[in-house]
């Protein structure tokens, strides 16, 4: 059983329905202290690496497109707990391709008109290679990539 007092880190796997638990958890965290990770990972990570000790030890939670491993820039002794939804791996790439069609999409020029396989093996983003794992195992540069 977790401990209530534990700060959550909701690791936010693109293409797993994390919009939606994250959504819920906004409304579960209302008037509390969250910390939210926008698009840029390295930057937000050092944020949170300088706040001081007190405000990290009131944060109720933080999430967004980290990976494991992000508990580090908690305060000393913290007591914290990982969640994260998982998806069907050959679905989620399927999802994300078709996601990064979209004109409004970063990578919509790099990859439209692109077959699947193009996609895949093209080496244009990096989240269609196993990006759950690599999340996972405390890998979140390649996020954005």
């Amino acid at each position: 059983m977790v401990d209530k007092s534990a700060t959550l880190l909701f690791v936010h796997i693109p293409k797993t329905a994390g919009t939606t638990l994250r959504v819920v958890m906004e409304r579960q965290y209302l008037g509390q202290s969250v910390f939210t990770i926008g698009h840029n990972i390295e930057e937000d990570r050092l944020r949170l690496e300088a706040m001081h000790e007190q405000e990290k030890r009131k944060l109720r939670a933080v999430f967004g497109h980290m990976a494991w491993g992000w508990h580090e820039q908690l305060a000393p002794g913290q007591p914290y707990a990982y969640i994260t939804v998982l998806r069907e791996p050959v679905e989620r790439v399927l999802s994300l391709w078709a996601h990064c069609q979209l004109s409004e999409h970063y990578l919509g020029a790099a990859v439209r008109g692109m077959d699947l396989t193009n996609f895949i093996t093209s080496g244009v983003t990096r989240r269609a290679d196993n990006a759950m794992v690599r999340q996972l195992c405390g890998e979140d540069q390649f996020i954005n990539q």
